[in-house]
């Protein structure tokens, strides 16, 4: 449970493990299995928690787009970053960085390590055509040369992604006009809503 100023952990019967006094202007939780990152959208602050403890806390971050853990513990988190339009930082589950992937072709908006920690994915969002457009990129976390390059991108089309969550086998994205779940080496299969409201 977090606010503006605390930061609370509780146990599933009520039990509260920690109690601390932060300074946060725009709150967001995200767990994954027995972890919880708790970060400061557009801010430079971020707790990792679990296990009953404070796992690990930074506060010198740029300015923080999105954090999220896969079930290992590991953490991938979006920042802006100067003369880009976004970098996702990967950490291990000892919290230290192990990869960094600067973007300038489009705005970053999400980022999620796979829960087998083998394949980083990214929604970015740029123009196609004067018209808003949603692309889902796959990155190896083998990879060793220079410069990360995707091994795979897809299209998601002009939905504004809302949501999304990185299992060992596949993506799932949650956008304001459907559902896409895409398997690596797969064309997305895309769930439509139609024309209904979500």
């Amino acid at each position: 449970v977090c606010s503006r100023n605390n930061l609370s952990l509780y146990s599933g019967s009520g039990t509260r493990y920690i109690n601390q006094s932060i300074s946060m202007t725009n709150p967001v939780v995200n767990t994954n299995g027995a972890l919880a990152v708790v970060y400061d959208a557009g801010g430079s602050s971020l707790y990792v928690l679990g296990q009953r403890t404070l796992i690990w806390s930074a506060s010198d971050l740029s300015p923080i787009l999105s954090a999220r853990l896969n079930k290992n513990g590991q953490l991938t988190v979006v920042t802006q970053a100067s003369g880009y339009r976004g970098a996702v930082t990967v950490y291990d589950s000892s919290y230290n960085p192990v990869m960094t992937v600067n973007l300038s072709s489009a705005f970053i908006m999400d980022a999620a390590l796979s829960d087998d920690g083998h394949t980083l994915a990214t929604l970015t969002i740029g123009q196609n055509n004067g018209a808003f457009a949603t692309t889902l990129s796959l990155y190896a976390m083998s990879y060793t040369g220079g410069d990360y390059v995707p091994d795979s991108t897809h299209s998601l089309g002009n939905g504004v992604a809302l949501d999304m969550r990185h299992t060992s086998s596949a993506v799932w994205t949650l956008s304001d006009q459907g559902l896409t779940i895409a398997k690596r080496n797969e064309d997305p299969v895309p769930v439509s809503w139609g024309n209904r409201y979500l």
